[in-house]
């Protein structure tokens, strides 16, 4: 819903021309919809936000689209790796170091992302596999 809540005030503010300065009155709003929760100030409103401050609009989508990333990818490790859970139980990350350089690490400055993600998983990005991950980490 966090995200959610940053897309709808970024909207309002890019494509409705709110004005920046309404954006304390905007949060709230919003923030009341979709929480059914009052703001008691601003630093615990529309401040927290340190993406707005450096003028970042639209970036915090990305941390949903790096968690769908992240969970494709551990996928694939889980896959190739048994003993992956065990090994990371037991502090033991040379496997999975190794794996990341050359699959990841090694081919980040000559591709894309969704470049990579095609090359190591053979799959375009889906949200199966971060929809499995919530499933597995909240229902089970």
């Amino acid at each position: 819903l966090h995200v959610l809540l940053r897309f709808n005030i970024e909207y309002k503010i890019i494509e409705e021309d709110f004005k920046v300065s309404e954006l304390p009155d905007i949060w709230n709003e919003e923030f009341k919809k979709l929480f059914n929760f009052d703001v008691d100030n601003d630093s615990n409103g529309c401040l927290q936000d340190i993406h707005w401050f450096s003028g970042d609009f639209g970036y915090f989508p990305t941390y949903t689209l790096g968690a769908m990333i992240a969970a494709q990818i551990s996928d694939l490790i889980r896959k190739k790796m048994p003993k992956f859970k065990e090994h990371i139980q037991e502090g033991k990350f040379n496997n999975l170091k190794k794996w990341l350089t050359q699959n990841i690490h090694e081919k980040a400055s000559f591709y894309s992302t969704k470049q990579i993600l095609k090359l190591v998983t053979n799959d375009e990005l889906k949200t199966s596999f971060f929809i499995n991950y919530i499933k597995s980490k909240y229902l089970n």
